[in-house]
């Protein structure tokens, strides 16, 4: 016997629903199965994205109380951020690193070398011609050691990881756009894209 319990606020998304759970439970011992195990059975990486002409901004040494007017300078040039990193404080510094569109990146360090960050003084580094990639799928928040799989995919490709983020469904890092064909490669093939 079969009892699916499923609540959806539409149609469409219940019958998928149910669909997914009938799929799972055929052919299994007899037991009370929940969203979780459907979840955990899912491969932890479905899809992959890549997001072309982007550039990764580095600053070090800011003041903890100088970060906010980083964020502020952008926003007031109207430069979309993206990906945002930063160290642990280290005698009241950090160091930060994000990403922007590629076409935003004179406007960017204009804003930033009037607040005394510049590649000169040692303060910014510039990488531009670099690409995001997103490895992303439902399944990854219950498996382990999707982080180490796909290191170890870069590694073995000879990719230079440049910054990276992650949330609980996805893993996003950026690369030189050169390396691009070998990182989508070797991402797929690590996680049968």
């Amino acid at each position: 016997m079969l009892q699916i319990t499923h609540i959806a606020q539409s149609r469409n998304v219940f019958a998928s629903g149910a669909l997914t759970a009938a799929k799972f439970v055929a052919g299994k011992p007899p037991k009370l199965y929940d969203m979780m195990d459907i979840v955990s059975a899912m491969p932890p990486v479905t899809h992959m994205y890549t997001d072309e002409d982007q550039a990764v901004f580095n600053i070090s040494g800011v003041e903890w109380g100088k970060v906010a007017g980083v964020f502020k300078a952008m926003a007031d040039k109207a430069i979309n951020i993206d990906m945002i990193c930063q160290t642990a404080p280290k005698n009241g510094k950090i160091d930060v690193s994000f990403s922007l569109p590629g076409d935003d990146v004179d406007k960017a360090a204009l804003a930033l070398e009037k607040m005394g960050f510049s590649s000169k003084a040692g303060s910014l580094n510039i990488l531009d011609d670099v690409i995001k990639i997103t490895i992303a799928g439902m399944g990854m928040p219950r498996q382990s050691g999707i982080a180490a799989k796909l290191f170890d995919a870069l590694v073995e490709a000879k990719v230079d990881v440049l910054l990276i983020t992650t949330s609980e469904t996805q893993i996003s890092y950026c690369i030189h756009a050169s390396d691009m064909a070998r990182a989508v490669s070797a991402s797929s093939v690590q996680f049968g894209l």
